[in-house]
């Protein structure tokens, strides 16, 4: 299992789809490339949670710390928007609050 460490203040989109329990995140400006980070199947508990989050990522206190397991490492796909790297969930998310 790989794993990733970002923050709640990279959250850039949360996409919820037709299957209520399945959602896309994507991370802006993923691993300093400029590019987004899409992890995809995250379950849309945790992916509303950290929408939430994400809302009050002004205010440096609430940005909180995120460790997640991705399945594989991310890659690089195209479309008519740019590229972007892509990956899936893992099974795991953690919040840190240090």
């Amino acid at each position: 299992m790989l794993s990733i460490i970002t923050k709640t203040s990279q959250v850039a989109k949360v996409e919820f789809k037709t299957d209520p329990n399945s959602s896309n995140v994507a991370f802006k400006n993923w691993n300093n490339t400029g590019k987004v980070l899409l992890i995809a199947n995250v379950p849309s508990g945790i992916a509303s949670t950290l929408a939430l989050l994400a809302q009050y990522t002004p205010f440096p206190f609430f940005d909180k710390e995120l460790y997640i397991e991705i399945e594989e490492n991310p890659v690089e796909t195209k479309d008519v928007s740019g590229s972007y790297y892509v990956t899936r969930y893992g099974g795991r998310i953690e919040i840190r609050n240090y």
